[in-house]
């Protein structure tokens, strides 16, 4: 997570996608980072323009290299694969409850 980062100073939320030299100077940018395991490599168009240009011509772009093959999409992919053992499991737990509830039970008295 980069805003528990030491080294981080600051993290523009809702950034836009094009990062504009306004952005950059009216926030006081010195960095801009991207990890090198993005969707936006596997995925951009490149006859669009690179959102990245002016921090690059700026030379304060940096890549920060990913040593993890984990991306957002396994991260949602777990959490359904898991939402769905969840509710499995819950449902054939709620019919032994049920099975358990509705039989007729005999009490022992105390001595």
């Amino acid at each position: 997570n980069v805003l528990s980062c030491k080294y981080v100073d600051e993290v523009v939320i809702g950034a836009p996608w094009e990062i504009t030299k306004d952005l950059i100077t009216s926030l006081g940018i010195h960095i801009v980072a991207s990890g090198s395991n993005t969707k936006m490599d596997r995925e951009w168009d490149m006859s669009k323009a690179d959102p990245y240009a002016t921090p690059k011509s700026m030379d304060i772009f940096h890549t920060v290299e990913t040593s993890s093959p984990l991306d957002t999409e396994d991260v949602i992919r777990r959490i359904i694969e898991n939402r769905l053992k969840y509710e499995n499991r819950n449902a054939s737990r709620s019919k032994k409850e049920i099975q358990y509830l509705t039989q007729t039970k005999t009490f022992v008295a105390e001595v």
